[in-house]
């Protein structure tokens, strides 16, 4: 709700993202430190750090690459107006708070080579489109040219499969939620056959033969949970 109020302010969406996120940061480290002061707190703690640090790196990812078309646009616009490359490159990645920009400004700021910058830079977030970009600004960086026209086409190309991977995930719901039901039920109706007749929970939890109809049932559970994901998986 934070971050469709800020959008609807007319916040930039990289920089409500960023605010959001500092947010978030800060309620965690509330968290953990309310969680230190109780008994168990150093464990949740270190609960709290892991779930931010895996949140923080999924959004980040996300948040990257929807953005991408946008910074390609920027360091486009620089271009024109007379910029160099590297300072291009430097100016649109310091209008965005991801710690994969703020690591390239670095570089760029300690003098590392722009090719060796920019391929840091997409190698820090394992992501395809993140790639593309590198790639296209790489060799913008050592072959000249027509540089800005290029990169037209590569923000172009960037939209084209953002909006593409967004349809894939629309198209794909169903099937995910379809797999989920296949997942969760038999869990839910062994549960619930327990709850009814002692006899069945009596069989399951005391006797080898339970145990082994057990072991059996989540192993096929996980299996059939893994395949259904590989197929999901293959349609992107």
């Amino acid at each position: 709700m934070l971050l469709s109020a800020l959008a609807l302010s007319g916040v930039r969406p990289a920089l409500a993202e960023g605010v959001v996120r500092r947010r978030l940061d800060s309620l965690v480290a509330d968290g953990v430190d309310s969680g230190r002061r109780r008994p168990g707190g150093a464990a949740s703690g270190n609960g709290f750090r892991f779930g931010n640090r895996w949140f923080r790196r999924f959004t980040d990812r996300k948040a990257g690459d929807r953005d991408l078309p946008d910074l390609v646009d920027q360091i486009i616009r620089s271009l024109r107006s007379g910029e160099s490359l590297p300072h291009a490159i430097r100016s649109a990645a310091a209008a965005r708070t991801a710690d994969d920009h703020r690591r390239l400004v670095a570089d760029l700021d300690a003098g590392v080579p722009v090719g060796e910058a920019i391929t840091n830079w997409g190698a820090a977030a394992g992501s395809p489109l993140r790639d593309l970009a590198a790639v296209a600004l790489g060799l913008a960086a050592t072959s000249g040219g027509s540089v800005a026209t290029v990169l037209g086409g590569v923000s172009e190309s960037l939209r084209e499969r953002i909006a593409l991977e967004r349809e894939v995930r629309a198209l794909s719901s169903q099937a995910r939620a379809s797999a989920m039901v296949m997942i969760v039920a038999p869990v839910g109706f062994a549960f619930l056959g327990a709850s009814a007749d002692s006899r069945v929970a009596t069989l399951l939890l005391t006797r080898p033969l339970g145990w082994a109809c057990c072991i059996a049932g989540v192993s096929l559970n996980a299996a059939g949970g893994w395949w259904m994901s590989r197929m999901i998986a293959g349609t992107k």
